[in-house]
């Protein structure tokens, strides 16, 4: 299954942090994850969570574009937010 999720901030040239969440059961998981940011294409590489985490942070932090995905480890919340 492909899943494409379009969000524009044609308002302002401000960066803007957007939270997109999206049901995953446990039978299911995710193969690829491509994000576009501006007209630049980063295919997603699974890490270490803490480290993962880390690299969002410092990239938001000086002015970079960045995405971050994490799975619930909640039995009852099966989702995964981007």
């Amino acid at each position: 299954m492909d899943v494409d999720l379009v969000y524009s901030n044609a308002a302002s040239e401000d960066p803007v942090e957007v939270n997109f969440t999206c049901p995953l059961l446990s039978t299911q998981v995710v193969g690829r994850l491509e994000v576009t940011i501006g007209d630049k294409k980063v295919l997603a590489k699974v890490q270490d969570k803490e480290e993962a985490k880390q690299k969002y942070e410092d990239a938001i932090a000086s002015g970079k574009g960045a995405a971050y995905a994490e799975r619930s480890n909640k039995k009852e919340d099966e989702t995964l937010t981007l």
